[in-house]
């Protein structure tokens, strides 16, 4: 956004490095008929680029609807990667579960201590599980979250844009207007100078409200994400460490019951 502003502001700052050839013309006239010649044929030249700075800010515009579009789809495919990564680590997690309960049946020699081994099982289960179940709810609610907040943002920003679009636009229908019946060139131009300006600080304005409130909104929504995971974490530790101890009552402390986390 910040190279986008640059940009616009480039645009905008072509107007001040025409007009002053304006007053060139107008003082170095010998006459008044020569000087009225003079100011109609930098009219023309005035009106010609006051159009293309027009139609600068109007491709400007659909760039950021198109980035916008972009910007989206760049967010859905780092979410399906994630969602694909975090899927692969969970099923390895998974077969070294098995893998694990396995060796501890098979060091079970007591009908106690295969019923122990079997309720650690089905409590490391259940904790993996609720746990991944807070896990999955938290990052959910921060993407769609954080979606929700993009588009906001952007939303604003086209806003934002749109209405500079509009001023510039008035600025410069109103700036080919006075050329063509002034006497005074030089007002013609600072007068779009200023509605120019003053159009771009309202701008620039809007975008930095907008930043700040998406970057708000984005510090509460990975609060609340921290928040979630961590009480998922606490759970689970709490889970895991009550069914280890069940089983070392039933096998004694040699057993090595460990789990990695979900």
């Amino acid at each position: 956004m910040k190279k986008f502003i640059i940009s616009l502001i480039g645009s905008a700052l072509i107007v001040p490095l025409v007009l002053p050839s304006i007053v060139s013309a107008q003082g170095t006239s010998s006459s008044t008929k020569e000087a009225n010649r003079g100011i109609s044929e930098v009219c023309v030249r005035i009106r010609s680029r006051l159009s293309e700075i027009d139609q600068n800010v109007g491709n400007r515009l659909n760039e950021l609807k198109s980035k916008k579009e972009t910007h989206r789809e760049n967010i859905e495919n780092k979410w399906n990667e994630f969602v694909a990564k975090r899927t692969e680590n969970r099923t390895e997690r998974d077969a070294n579960f098995t893998e694990h309960f396995d060796k501890l049946m098979g060091n079970a020699t007591t009908t106690a201590q295969k019923s122990a081994v079997t309720a650690f099982q089905t409590a490391v289960k259940a904790a993996v599980s609720a746990r991944r179940t807070a896990v999955d709810a938290a990052v959910k609610a921060f993407e769609t979250g954080l979606k929700t907040e993009i588009d906001k943002r952007q939303t604003a920003h086209q806003t934002a844009f749109t209405t500079l679009q509009t001023a510039i636009k008035v600025a410069v229908d109103k700036a080919k207007t006075d050329c063509a019946s002034a006497t005074d060139v030089k007002s013609v131009r600072d007068a779009l100078n200023t509605a120019i300006k003053t159009a771009r600080d309202a701008f620039q304005a809007a975008v930095k409200t907008d930043q700040d409130a998406f970057q708000t909104a984005f510090d509460s929504l990975k609060s609340a994400r921290k928040t979630a995971t961590d009480k998922a974490a606490a759970d689970f530790k709490a889970a895991i460490e009550k069914a280890r101890t069940d089983l070392k009552a039933a096998f004694g402390s040699s057993v090595n019951s460990t789990t990695t986390a979900p």
